[in-house]
């Protein structure tokens, strides 16, 4: 079960990565449905990692 958790938050943090690389691009288009979906996304993402990083320490 911990590889699953190691691989899942590789997953989360690439994902957080790309989420800001769009978010850099996007601020420069100044489309803002778009910042909002990123930001939503981005949101997500970190809610998900905190998730984990909270379920890991308590076990």
């Amino acid at each position: 079960m911990r590889d699953h958790n190691t691989s899942t938050v590789r997953q989360l943090i690439v994902a957080l990565l790309i989420v800001e690389d769009e978010l850099r691009a996007a601020r420069r288009s100044a489309d803002l449905e778009q910042l909002t979906a990123l930001i939503r996304r981005k949101q997500v993402t970190l809610r998900e990692l905190r998730r984990l990083r909270h379920r890991s320490s308590a076990a």
